[in-house]
């Protein structure tokens, strides 16, 4: 290097020297990296733009890249090039293209204008940065995760199938039966596995292999049940106030025997003989994000002094016992039938489906 005396450089000097340290500051960025005049020609060029292509630095300096890519690959330079020139604007974009090796890389490529002191674009740089790697990775995972849903989309179906099965045992068993209340107890355990066999089977079709579109599911159960317990006449009707609430399937299947619970006991008793009347079901997500499912009779009601914690029906006491599993409460209303309230939160899940 040549130095004045005193140890001070020309301002030639000076800028050469900068020039310099920015060249070998653009040479170890491994990212390539590459400077364009306005006409779209090649100005400066990194070690790593070189070792991509396969081609001597004067092969590439001063030159169009139709000049000296690969035809597609110049083509799609050209179009990203006029892009940026036209919009004035950077634009970050995703690219494919063959070494000299003929291995097919991905980039992740973004280019942006450099414009001069009267606000003219007099430049372009770009950056293209090899993400073959993380392609790879992330088509592995994509891939890994598609098997994983189908496993758990068979896994629910089979579930769903097994049940299926247990609740046809039951039934052949019970023929064997003599007394009506053990008739009546495989009946119960029957539709208890038949609304856990509906949460599997929604799963199964749903998109999401871990949650349920909760009002819908009620709506099936519903309907199972009226079937299951000989309702037909239409004595008995339904009405429904159902929002659309999304459960996870730690809280959806709790929840569904709940329902199946207190909708199968007011069909069973809270209109003897030919009365008629009618079941509400209703289900709301409030402000704060709590859930409020409701069912409710306009039939016989529940026997006066009757403590929920203390009556004597499995029923009830498997429903408390599964307000207790999902941290919500439950209260009864005695007015004109009878009406259960229960508030509840979603628990929160891990799975990442």
């Amino acid at each position: 290097m040549n130095e004045k005396k005193g140890g001070s450089a020309t301002p030639g000097q000076e800028f050469r020297l900068s020039h310099e340290q920015i060249l070998a500051l653009i040479d170890a960025i491994p990212d390539i990296v590459y400077l364009k005049d306005g006409t779209r020609r090649n100005r400066i060029i990194n070690k790593a733009f070189v070792q991509a292509f396969g081609l001597k630095p004067e092969e590439i300096v001063g030159m169009l890249d139709e000049e000296c890519l690969p035809a597609d690959l110049a083509a799609a330079c050209r179009k990203s090039d006029e892009i940026v020139l036209a919009t004035g604007k950077p634009y970050r974009f995703e690219e494919t293209s063959v070494g000299t090796d003929g291995i097919e890389r991905d980039f992740e490529t973004i280019k942006a204008p450099v414009h001069d002191e009267n606000g003219r674009i007099a430049k372009l740089v770009g950056i293209s940065r090899d993400i073959t790697a993380h392609k790879e990775a992330q088509r592995a995972l994509e891939t890994a995760l598609a098997e994983k849903s189908v496993l758990l989309k068979e896994i629910h179906h089979r579930v769903k199938n097994n049940m299926q099965v247990i609740s046809s045992l039951l039934s052949l068993q019970s023929r064997y039966l003599k007394h009506p209340d053990d008739v009546e107890i495989f009946k119960e355990s029957q539709r208890r596995i038949r609304s856990m066999a509906l949460i599997h089977e929604m799963l199964y079709q749903s998109k999401s292999l871990s949650r349920i579109e909760f009002s819908g599911y009620v709506k099936k159960l519903l309907e199972i049940l009226r079937g299951s317990l000989d309702f037909t006449s239409g004595r008995i009707a339904y009405r429904k106030e159902l929002e659309e609430v999304q459960l996870d399937i730690q809280t959806a299947t709790p929840c569904g025997f709940i329902v199946n619970e207190l909708v199968s006991n007011a069909l069973k008793h809270a209109f003897p003989g030919e009365r008629r009347g009618e079941i509400f079901v209703g289900l709301r997500r409030e402000p704060d994000d709590s859930i409020v499912l409701t069912v409710q009779d306009d039939g016989v009601g529940l026997p006066p002094g009757i403590d929920l914690q203390s009556f004597n029906s499995m029923g009830l006491q498997l429903v408390m016992m599964l307000v207790g599993q999902i941290d919500g409460t439950i209260r009864a209303e005695r007015d004109h039938g009878t009406k259960f309230v229960l508030v509840f939160r979603e628990l929160r899940s891990n799975s990442p489906l």
